[in-house]
């Protein structure tokens, strides 16, 4: 049963982007803003073949559903994902601790699945926070789930970091 079947106010959440633009979140759903006037803010979901979408007053406060409701399950694990990124990336910007260690720190504290973290770890972070100390987690990781590259259809060989 969606949150849109409720007569209740939602308890609504904000994240930054990427692109440095604020995302919506509503009951594990994250929305992106689609449009804004002076008086309502218009929000639709991050999946892009979903047309749910959510109305925001101008402080900020929840409105309305729109009629479409979401065609997929929300996943939280993906909301932990960037959650736990948008921490590490305002960190790298405030602390001189080094960037390895920073993403160390907030994978712990983060405390995700080990499957998961595997596919959070994509080629381009590797290149990106390739200190040695990451390198090091990393295939202490990778020893204790040798087989996650199938689950994940990857190619890897962890020695070669």
């Amino acid at each position: 049963m969606s949150s849109s079947d409720t007569d209740e106010t939602p308890t609504i959440s904000f994240l930054i982007s990427n692109k440095k633009k604020r995302l919506l979140i509503i009951d594990g759903y994250i929305y992106q803003q689609n449009k804004s006037t002076a008086i309502v803010s218009y929000w639709l979901c991050e999946i892009k073949l979903c047309n749910a979408g959510v109305h925001l007053n101008s402080d900020d406060q929840f409105l309305k559903y729109t009629e479409n409701p979401h065609t997929h399950m929300p996943v939280p694990e993906r909301l932990e994902i960037r959650k736990m990124l948008t921490n590490i990336k305002s960190r790298v910007d405030r602390e001189a601790t080094a960037i390895g260690q920073i993403y160390h720190e907030e994978l712990v504290k983060a405390n995700i699945f080990s499957k998961l973290l595997l596919s959070i770890i994509n080629s381009f972070e590797i290149f990106d926070f390739a200190t040695k100390s990451f390198r090091d987690f990393f295939f202490e990781i990778w020893t204790q789930y040798p087989t996650g590259h199938y689950v994940l259809d990857w190619t890897f060989m962890a020695n070669h970091i």
